[in-house]
């Protein structure tokens, strides 16, 4: 009998799909680990004009830009959209 436990931290929204993408990997290997759904972790969005602004202006003076996850990016993109700033062009 395995007792090993795989458990899962994604945000609500993105539980279900991490789940079942470990699972369709662990079946293809031959692996009976139970996974476990435990969301921990709430994107939630930010709506702060003057921190849209201050983001759009640093945007526009950068030369490079790195995130640091899917989510940091999908934060950054619908703060600029709520307050209908653009992405530069440079980046």
């Amino acid at each position: 009998m395995n007792s090993s436990k795989i458990i899962v931290t994604r945000p609500r929204d993105q539980l279900h799909q991490a789940i079942t993408s470990i699972q369709q990997n662990l079946a293809e290997n031959d692996l009976e680990i139970e996974v476990l759904g435990l969301p921990l972790l709430e994107i939630v969005p930010e709506t702060d004009q003057a921190l849209a602004q201050a983001m759009h202006q640093g945007l526009l003076e950068a030369e490079w830009l790195s995130f640091v996850s899917p989510n940091a990016f999908l934060a950054a993109d619908q703060l600029l959209k709520t307050f209908h700033y653009e992405w530069p062009r440079h980046l």
